[in-house]
């Protein structure tokens, strides 16, 4: 621990503190009387924060309270519009006794209201005149107010025993309807819609078919027994916690004010600790760990009984579906049925149309197969003769067809022995440049000498088979110059190789040098639409593609009349080259 350092005081403060001793008590005696009055300060603010934090929990209990009493208003006229509703769509169906019932019931609660109301009116009004005139108060006045206000709590505490206990019975009916096992009510249900399904059936005019009401009434038992499995397998082992049915009312009632909760639903809800503490203050007697386990209970049962309600639900409205299923599936059987009946009928009058019809059609057709006959006879006539000319022009052409092809094969039985003959000629030469290669290497003379005469005989056998190669041409040409002059003399061509060399008309016009200018006048360089009109060859094609006769014999022939057709464009049956081989 660190040694205490010596305190400093200035020369001034230590001269008043050594010589004013009196002026020290003084102070010290102010000091003192403050601190008292901060003291007394002080409490009062404690005691004011210890009042406002009580009144805070009071108003936060108040607003609570209030909050749960607009919760369990806006409940009570949910309840009450969702009861006018179910009363408005099932009045009707109930008998008169209940309706008078429920009537004399709303009867009666609205005299009591009145009564209670004016009762508690006139003593609103006598605590108002008593207040008015505070200070002129008769004891009398004020004990008979007090004997009134006693009297109306008596009665008001009657008839709130009364209605409890009609309350009472009326819960204990509803739990007893309650208390009905949901399997019993799926069963209920089956049975009901198999009496509806019967009665529907008995109601057609038509039967409907067997296996399509056996077919939904299956449907209905399977959907039922689905319900049924559904709920059994949601069925759990009793309650942990013995609770009356006070009990559980009470302690739906603290549940249905937090409908804020997001939890209850679930299987493990994690639940406010107000809710066990206003649980615990409306049942006393129970201890915190049987108001939760109570809690638990009451919140699986409703899971039970919201799960049961939907099953019966989704069961009764697929029951309902198959009904109407089934009422459409008959009427369309039914449909069905008239239409194939109608079709059965339409079709036997179709059959017997169908009948007569073919009668008809027998007739016409022995009428229609003489006049083929004799077509069919006629034709063939024409084929007959059509098939002999055809074959006399072939034979004709066969037969010059077999001489060019004979002419043919002479060629090129020519053009295979030139060629022979030039492989021969340069396989020779090839030999021959390979002696004299030989020759120029040799030294030895005797060598070289019979290489000489081997090479003069190799050279006289070359200028022999040159000499035979160029017969061959000589033949070749002559045999194809004769070819040619047989086609020439058929065909009418002229040999003109003048004409070849000399200048096309369009290699010998010499055009002139044309501006821009001049060019960008869209002159027309050929014939006008008036001049093409005016041409008589023009109103002749025409006149003959109007008539359709521009495509047959007449039609060519007129418009190539007055013109030369060269022998090789005209139709005719000796042109060699106007068929194809």
């Amino acid at each position: 621990m660190p040694p205490r350092r010596a305190v400093m005081l200035p020369r001034q403060q230590l001269r008043t503190m050594a010589f004013s001793v009196d002026d020290q008590e003084a102070a010290l005696a102010e000091w003192q009387s403050r601190a008292r009055t901060d003291k007394l300060v002080f409490k009062d603010i404690t005691l004011k924060i210890a009042h406002q934090r009580k009144s805070a929990e009071e108003v936060s209990r108040g607003g609570r309270w209030l909050a749960e009493h607009a919760a369990l208003e806006r409940e009570v006229v949910s309840c009450a519009f969702d009861f006018e509703k179910a009363w408005a769509s099932c009045s009707s169906l109930l008998p008169e006794a209940a309706v008078r019932e429920r009537a004399g019931m709303e009867e009666r609660c609205e005299s009591i209201h009145r009564s209670l109301k004016k009762t508690i009116g006139g003593l609103q009004k006598e605590c108002r005149d008593l207040h008015k005139k505070e200070a002129n108060v008769m004891p009398d006045g004020v004990n008979t107010l007090r004997e009134k206000i006693s009297t109306m709590r008596e009665e008001i505490s009657e008839s709130i025993k009364v209605i409890e206990h009609e309350v009472e019975s009326l819960l204990n009916e509803m739990e007893e309807s309650e208390n009905i096992l949901p399997i019993e009510t799926v069963q209920t249900l089956v049975r009901s819609s198999l009496e509806l399904l019967d009665s529907v059936c008995e109601s057609m005019v038509c039967k409907p078919n067997p296996r399509l009401v056996k077919t939904f009434r299956d449907a209905i038992e399977v959907g039922g027994e689905e319900a049924v499995s559904r709920l059994m397998s949601t069925e759990r082992t009793g309650a942990t916690v013995d609770l009356s049915s006070s009990d559980i009312r009470k302690i739906s009632l603290v549940l249905k004010t937090y409908t804020s909760l997001s939890t209850l639903g679930s299987e493990k809800p994690d639940l406010p600790g107000d809710v066990y503490n206003r649980v615990h203050q409306s049942l006393p007697d129970m201890s915190r760990d049987k108001v939760r386990l109570a809690v638990n209970e009451v919140l699986r049962q409703k899971r039970e009984k919201a799960l049961a309600r939907t099953v019966t639900l989704q069961f009764k409205k697929k029951s309902l579906e198959l009904l109407k299923s089934f009422e459409k599936a008959a009427a369309a059987d039914e449909e069905i049925g008239r239409l194939v009946a109608d079709m059965e009928e339409e079709a036997k009058l179709r059959e017997e149309q169908q009948r007569k019809k073919h009668r008809e059609l027998d007739e016409l057709r022995a009428v229609r197969e003489a006049k083929e006959l004799a077509r069919r006879d006629e034709e063939e006539a024409r084929r007959k003769e059509e098939e002999e000319r055809t074959q006399r022009v072939m034979r004709a052409r066969e037969i010059e067809f077999q001489e060019r092809l004979k002419q043919l094969h002479l060629y090129q039985e020519q053009q295979k022995e030139l060629q022979e003959k030039e492989i021969e000629l340069r396989r020779a030469l090839a030999e021959e440049e390979a002696i004299q290669k030989a020759i120029r290497g040799e030294r030895n003379a005797k060598r070289v000498v019979e290489r000489q005469k081997e090479y003069e005989e190799k050279c006289r056998l070359r200028k022999k088979r040159q000499q035979d190669l160029e017969e061959i041409k000589a033949a070749r040409a002559k045999t194809l110059e004769a070819f040619f002059n047989g086609v020439r003399q058929q065909l009418g061509v002229e040999a003109d190789p003048e004409r070849v060399l000399q200048g096309t008309v369009s290699s010998k016009q010499n055009e002139a040098y044309v501006p821009f200018a001049e060019a960008a006048r869209y002159t027309v360089h050929g014939y006008t639409a008036d001049e093409v009109a005016k041409d008589p060859r023009f109103r002749l094609q025409l006149a003959l593609l109007e008539a359709g006769l521009h495509k047959t014999a007449y039609g060519r022939e007129v418009i190539s009349r007055g013109y030369r057709v060269s022998a090789a464009q005209r139709p005719s049956d000796d042109n060699p080259l106007s068929n194809n081989f």
